[in-house]
């Protein structure tokens, strides 16, 4: 899987999921906006200001209309586990 031991694995006998990656990343990105931003400052301006942040695979930078463009990755299930392909 992608993180063996992962706190999703021991806590729900899996590996995280693409969309796990993705939420953790969403949240991320909230909590260090809520965190930093400056009084006054819109939710959404404050995240096109601060960003990027750091992801779990990649940064994640929010466009203009609230978009991250992400890389997409393939993969394949090989004997129980994901195998990327280039």
């Amino acid at each position: 899987g992608i993180v063996s031991d992962s706190l999703e694995m021991a806590r729900f006998g899996r590996d995280p999921a693409f969309a796990s990656i993705l939420a953790h990343d969403a949240a991320t990105a909230l909590f260090e906006t809520l965190a930093r931003r400056e009084p006054g400052k819109s939710l959404k301006e404050s995240m096109l200001e601060l960003g990027p942040f750091q992801g779990l695979q990649e940064d994640v930078l929010f466009d203009a209309y609230g978009d991250a463009p992400r890389k997409v990755y393939r993969a394949i299930i090989e004997h129980g586990r994901f195998t990327r392909i280039p």
